[in-house]
């Protein structure tokens, strides 16, 4: 850690700036126990799937058979001949890998047809021992309770935009979807109550996300995410983060006002005449009116477009959607650098291999 802080040190970059996404582990707690960390949401949602099908016992005993049989079925599928009439590959659940229980379980009913011609073909083999604990109909329901899973960890993976503000509402659309409805079956029922358990032990919010989620002018007013009082309290701290206003240049301001004819008046308006007169840039961007299409840019030229009206507010802004909300990208970089280094290329200059991680990960 402290080479790391030391290497960081060298390019005029401060620890106390950074934010740190890991993954939960004991280790990577501890390492930044006194640093700003947040724990990667990717992760954390393959930790609601890994927990929420924890002892699949009682109503849940026909889906703890459905998920043995069809890793059965993908386990006799890597050593048998017949996997050739079979129009795509099974696919193997790995409990580390994310989303395999969803891929496995896609692999089966993309291959469904397939394997009940193979069971025509064969009624005494393998697929018919195995096929007959996953029905079709509950396959299907147990494909569309996971799908919102994989979708939603996908939209927060995303390199090349920013992400950090999707958390939280995510973690809404999610909690939402799983609320139990009056058509659910009774196992349906009992692994949305699971899921819903798990999003909230460790899809954790943290005050960076709901900053982000503010920042977001589209989204600002928060609706059915906080209350009110909630929202007032978020906005004071953040109004505490940024700090008192930065006066804005002489520059900038004779710039504004030579832009309109209309700006002649404006250094004798009574000061009761608008509604943002005196206040911070905080409250100022919280009363501000933005048409549609400001609305839709993405935080990052929404915020470049705002630099000079709120300096500080702008400055933040990056900072905050710089942090990413998951690790999945130094995690493939770290990866690459290993293949880089490994695959009979040892004797690459440092500086060059460098390069080549750079290259790859801003290309």
């Amino acid at each position: 850690m402290e080479s790391t802080l030391n290497i960081l040190k060298e390019f005029g970059i401060d620890d106390k700036d950074l934010v740190f996404v890991t993954d939960n582990a004991i280790a990577m707690k501890s390492a930044f126990k006194n640093k700003i960390w947040m724990g990667c949401s990717s992760h954390n949602l393959n930790l609601v799937q890994k927990h929420a099908f924890k002892d699949l016992n009682g109503i849940l005993e026909p889906i703890k058979l459905l998920l043995h049989h069809a890793k059965e079925l993908v386990t006799w599928s890597k050593r048998s001949k017949d996997v050739a009439e079979l129009k795509t590959t099974l696919k193997q659940c790995i409990e580390v890998r994310w989303d395999s229980r969803y891929n496995m379980l896609q692999s089966i009913s993309d291959n469904y047809l397939s394997l009940k011609e193979l069971i025509r073909k064969k009624p005494t083999g393998k697929v018919a021992e195995h096929l007959q604990y996953i029905p079709e109909d509950i396959l299907k329901k147990l494909l569309f309770l996971l799908e919102p899973l994989k979708t939603t960890r996908i939209s927060l993976c995303q390199e090349k935009e920013a992400t950090i503000h999707l958390v939280l509402p995510a973690k809404m659309f999610l909690l939402e979807f799983y609320g139990e409805m009056s058509t659910d079956e009774a196992w349906e029922a009992e692994l949305k109550k699971r899921i819903r358990i798990q999003l909230k032990q460790y899809l954790l919010i943290h005050q960076l996300h709901q900053f982000a989620l503010l920042l977001l002018p589209s989204h600002r007013g928060m609706n059915k995410i906080v209350t009110a009082a909630e929202r007032e309290d978020l906005i004071e701290k953040l109004i505490l983060v940024i700090g008192p206003d930065t006066p804005v240049s002489t520059s900038e301001t004779q710039e504004s006002r030579t832009c309109s004819s209309r700006n002649i008046l404006a250094s004798f308006r009574d000061a009761s005449a608008s509604n943002s007169a005196g206040l911070g840039e905080v409250r100022r961007y919280m009363a501000a009116f933005f048409n549609e299409e400001q609305q839709d840019l993405a935080p990052s030229k929404f915020w470049h477009t705002q630099k000079h009206v709120f300096p500080k507010l702008a400055a933040y802004a990056n900072h905050l959607f710089s942090i990413p909300a998951t690790n999945l990208s130094s995690e493939r970089n770290f990866n690459y650098a290993s293949l880089t280094i490994s695959d009979r290329r040892s004797r690459l200059e440092p500086l060059t291999v460098d390069k080549l991680l750079f290259l790859r990960a801003n290309c």
